[in-house]
């Protein structure tokens, strides 16, 4: 049941209120940033509602096309995500159609809205790249065709530095360069570039703290848009003009630095 009552209301003892919760620590309940999924879902069913929408809250969480009933193939799908004072990292498992013809595709926006800018366009059979916001919503359109039958899931969870990179050339920068970076940081950067190019990575400032086999603060780089693509290296220490390139059109980078030593960072441009 879904309540928008205050804790009192009906309550027969002055003070007491009207249902006492059991904690549950895997629950979310009585938050305060509008309305949850399950709201969303009962007030779909209350007013006949066919639209299929599912809002998702937490600081990581799971999502699949399963979550879509048939009658809801109608219209496209949409999630949204919202993960307060922090950044969303996207990563989808799979995205498979069960013909080569498919249509089916996920159009991934940087906020609230499909006027937000498009982070990405993914489709069945293609790279699945992890996707980062610039903020602390994300929304998710799933575009399908009900003859033919497409799926896919996915998990998202909460950061606090990055970003996706989807121009032809820019900077990428550690948390509060030129400053020293923060103590305890996780940061992930992804850069897309155009299909069939490589990403080159030239640094022109890289200072992290120094450790045997990079095991403290560090810099990981591999060779695609995922966790899983191969790794190009390992980076800490104090390095000079240092490149990097990828073999096909994504990087990923994974900055940590744990509550020692600090550096100033990196600063590196990509083309």
């Amino acid at each position: 049941m879904v309540f928008y009552t205050s804790r009192y209301t009906y309550s027969n003892t002055y003070g007491a209120m009207t249902i006492v919760l059991i904690p549950n620590p895997d629950v979310t309940i009585g938050q305060t940033i509008g309305p949850s999924s399950l709201d969303v879902k009962r007030i779909n069913v209350l007013y006949n509602c066919n639209l299929c929408r599912t809002k998702l809250l937490g600081a990581s969480g799971d999502f699949s096309s399963s979550d879509a009933t048939p009658i809801d193939m109608r219209d496209n799908c949409l999630w949204l995500l919202h993960v307060p004072s922090k950044l969303i990292l996207l990563q989808f498992g799979t995205f498979v159609c069960s013909s080569t013809n498919c249509s089916a595709s996920i159009n991934v926006y940087d906020g609230v809205s499909k006027n937000s800018s498009l982070l990405a366009t993914i489709r069945a059979g293609q790279p699945l790249p992890v996707l980062m916001s610039s903020g602390t919503l994300m929304l998710l359109e799933y575009i399908t065709d009900s003859s033919t039958p497409s799926s896919f899931n996915g998990s998202y969870s909460s950061v606090t530095y990055g970003g996706t990179f989807t121009t032809n050339g820019g900077t990428v920068v550690s948390p509060n360069y030129p400053s020293s970076y923060p103590n305890n940081v996780n940061g992930t950067y992804i850069i897309i570039a155009p299909p069939q190019n490589q990403v080159m990575l030239k640094f022109s400032d890289f200072g992290l703290e120094s450790s045997p086999q990079c095991s403290n603060d560090y810099l990981e780089i591999r060779d695609g848009g995922n966790r899983n693509a191969s790794l190009l290296g390992v980076y800490c220490g104090q390095m000079r003009n240092m490149t990097v390139q990828s073999s096909g059109p994504m990087v990923l980078l994974q900055f940590s630095s744990n509550n020692k030593v600090n550096g100033i960072g990196f600063n590196a441009n990509y083309y």
